[in-house]
């Protein structure tokens, strides 16, 4: 299922409002919700002494300033519990002060300063365009959201790497195909292939056991190399003085 975009579920917050507010403020509070809504944030009221209950859409009553003051409260997943104040200034009826706590910590506040006079309230469209969406996030969101020990990126199951294997070369030569095993005669004097039984796959030197396929002399078996200088005559196992060279 495709995740909501922030302004469908703005939208949708909207929508479940009896009446649509046309305060600035209001408006300001409701965009801050959806953001921490869409990110996983739970409403469980107003202030930090409410009885707990998660709310669909938003709290009752958050239209409701106390002291020029509008107050939510929220919940992770990892059950912080995370006040949001709206601080309205008392001189400039544009500005607004965002003080975010987490109840548990109260060590420090996240705090972001608005002028509500630098967003478009013509539509849902324009209030997406602000530049305080994304200051939000950086300032506040980031900061009360559970910590990510990996990214997606990062996580791989070991179960998955364990599928992860280099396919095998199908032809009509059955185990001729598996190229890792050419020149493997040359390294391993066990070495027994699979499909015939005998010590004939790539490699690069030839004894009395190794067979050639026909008696074209110009056919030479797969894998095998052709060393100019060769080994010394006096020590060749095969006891074929004449260098290694083309059949």
């Amino acid at each position: 299922m495709q995740a909501k975009s922030l302004k469908d579920t703005f939208k949708e917050i909207l929508f479940l409002l009896p009446d649509k507010p046309e305060d600035k403020v209001q408006l300001f509070v409701l965009l801050i919700h959806s953001i921490n809504v869409k990110d996983g944030l739970i409403n469980t009221g107003l202030r930090e002494n409410d009885q707990e209950k998660e709310y669909v859409g938003i709290a009752e009553g958050w239209q409701k300033a106390v002291d020029k003051v509008y107050s939510l409260r929220y919940k992770n997943s990892d059950d912080d519990v995370i006040q949001f104040k709206f601080v309205c200034d008392l001189v400039q009826a544009d500005k607004v002060q965002v003080n975010v706590i987490k109840v548990q910590d109260r060590t420090q506040m996240h705090t972001l300063d608005v002028n509500l006079s630098e967003i478009d309230y013509t539509n849902e469209e324009s209030i997406m365009l602000t530049n305080y969406i994304p200051q939000y996030k950086k300032a506040i969101l980031e900061k009360i959201l559970p910590k990510q020990r990996f990214s997606l990126s990062q996580q791989i199951d070991y179960e998955d790497l364990q599928d992860m294997q280099i396919p095998k070369i199908q032809n009509i030569f059955g185990d001729f195909g598996q190229r890792s095993n050419y020149g493997q005669r040359d390294i391993d004097p066990f070495y027994q292939n699979s499909a015939f039984n005998r010590q004939d796959h790539g490699g690069m030197l030839f004894g009395p056991q190794q067979f050639r396929p026909n008696n074209n002399p110009n056919h030479h078996p797969r894998g095998a190399r052709f060393d100019p200088y060769g080994p010394d005559p006096s020590i060749n196992p095969f006891g074929n003085e004449r260098r290694f060279g083309p059949y």
